[in-house]
C-alpha cells in the first residue's frame, strides 16, 4: 500500500510519532486489504493540529480498486484519533469485502461479463 502523509500545523516530532505509530498499528489493515492488489491501494492521511477546539483532526482517504473510503476523526490527543481512524477504515473495508462477496454469490454480472447477442442481417 502506498501511503501519503500531509501535516498541517504539526512539528517534526508529531510527524515522526504519527508515522511510527501508524506503521506499528496498521498490520490489521494490511491483512484486511490482502484481497486487493497492493499496487492499487493508495492511502492519504491528513493530520491537522487545531487550536480551537484544541486537539487533532485526522482524515484518511483509502482508494482500492472497487471503492474510495473516507473516514475522519477529531480528538484532543493524536493517538486516539489515529486509532479511531484505523478502526473506521477496518469496518469499511470489511463491509466492502462483504458487498463484493454478496455480489459474486448472488449471480450479478459485471459489465465485462454481459454477453451481447450478435445481430445478423
Amino acid at each position: 500500500m502506498q501511503i501519503h502523509w500531509a501535516f498541517h500545523s504539526c512539528g517534526d516530532r508529531i510527524r515522526a510519532r504519527s508515522q511510527t505509530y501508524w506503521a506499528d498499528k496498521s498490520e490489521r489493515l494490511q491483512r484486511l486489504l490482502t484481497p486487493f492488489n497492493a499496487e492499487l491501494q493508495h492511502l492519504n492521511l491528513v493530520v491537522d493540529r487545531q487550536a480551537h477546539p484544541e486537539g487533532y483532526k485526522v482524515r484518511a482517504v483509502l482508494n482500492v480498486p472497487t471503492r474510495t473510503i473516507v473516514v475522519e476523526e477529531q480528538s484532543r490527543y493524536l493517538r486516539p484519533a489515529l486509532d479511531r481512524v484505523m478502526e473506521l477504515l477496518g469496518q469499511e473495508i470489511k463491509q466492502q469485502l462483504a458487498r463484493l462477496r454478496h455480489a459474486r454469490h448472488s449471480g450479478r454480472t459485471t459489465p465485462e461479463e454481459v454477453e451481447v447477442p450478435s445481430i445478423e442481417e
